[in-house]
């Protein structure tokens, strides 16, 4: 088997994906891979179907038609936790921490086996000086660092991100996606990113997929979108 074949095998592979809310349809037939270890971003305008796509994946969305697979396994029918258990992290945009829980309790929320949240401390020093502290009583920067940690106390495979820049001040932003990328390329994880900040996106993924209508339209290497910008604009009027 050679290397391209073998890393599909162990990563995402969605196909024809038909989804939505109740009698609505948002995906239509979209289809992407995300090979074990590597980085995609999802650029598209709002309301065509990213974050829907993230919570299929998650299970907390059933689709109506084809497939999810990871690692080699079926899971477009399973439940979230079955799906976390298979080695994929969730960070939900808008965060979703605990506000009157300790940092400690959030992170531990993460890995229910775990006894102590030391390696994300390690990560995140910043939330170590807060462990005590409410998660409702921290900074937006501080709450998304909060949440990027909670999903990696369980050792994910793929990390799925939804906007992680989102209503954050830019020096923290640029921080956090510092971090992001040490840890994704020190941990060997796959990246699936949603942002609609472009810089980030291409900052901290390999390949980049344009969605509209519910479908993947174009896919383009980051390092081409950095080397002719034009692209993004002609991909995003698409």
């Amino acid at each position: 088997m050679d290397i391209r074949v073998a890393a599909m095998a162990e990563g995402l592979v969605v196909s024809d994906l038909v989804a939505g809310y109740g009698g609505g349809v948002v995906l239509e037939g979209l289809s992407l891979d995300v090979p074990a270890g590597k980085s995609v971003a999802l650029l598209g305008r709002n309301g065509v179907g990213k974050t829907t796509l993230l919570k299929t994946i998650m299970g907390l969305i059933h689709p109506k038609s084809g497939s999810i697979t990871f690692a080699g396994h079926r899971i477009d029918r399973r439940e979230p936790f079955q799906v976390a258990r298979a080695g994929i992290g969730y960070v939900p945009q808008g965060r979703e921490v605990f506000a009157d829980l300790t940092v400690e309790e959030n992170l531990l929320l993460g890995d229910l086996t775990a006894s102590d949240a030391d390696a994300v401390y390690a990560i995140f020093p910043a939330l170590a000086e807060k462990r005590n502290s409410a998660g409702g009583r921290l900074s937006g920067g501080q709450q998304q660092q909060l949440a990027i940690g909670r999903a990696l106390m369980a050792k994910p495979k793929l990390l799925l991100l939804d906007e992680p820049s989102e209503g954050i001040q830019p020096s923290v932003v640029d921080e956090i996606a510092t971090i992001l990328a040490r840890t994704v390329k020190t941990e060997g994880m796959a990246l699936l990113l949603v942002e609609q900040n472009v810089e980030i996106a291409l900052r901290l993924t390999e390949q980049v997929c344009f969605i509209d209508q519910g479908r993947v339209v174009a896919s383009e290497t980051a390092a081409a979108l950095r080397a002719s910008p034009a692209l993004i604009e002609t991909h995003m009027a698409l």
